[in-house]
């Protein structure tokens, strides 16, 4: 559980999210301005990932899910250092 909420995540009730669902942050992936961070194609906010799936290639390495949850990407990623989270229903 994070003790700050992230600056880049306003909130996950946004038009984009599942009806009457309350989902909780379980990881922040941070990125620095000099990483290369790239995104896989086509994830949605609120897609459900398993536990291996492919999620982004940062610095030429892979960065793959530890987790059967789902991914929520912030709205300016590219302005600011957070990545995406994994985040989970409560």
């Amino acid at each position: 559980s994070l003790s700050v909420y992230p600056e880049s995540v306003e909130n996950l009730t946004g038009e984009d999210s599942p009806e009457q669902q309350t989902f909780q942050i379980i990881y922040r992936h941070g990125i620095e301005e000099t990483d290369n961070f790239v995104m896989e194609p086509d994830f949605k906010n609120f897609q459900e990932i398993k536990k291996g799936d492919l999620l982004a290639i940062q610095n030429g390495n892979e960065i793959r899910s530890e987790w059967n949850a789902n991914i929520f990407m912030p709205l300016y990623q590219k302005q600011g250092n957070d990545g995406f989270f994994i985040i989970e229903k409560v």
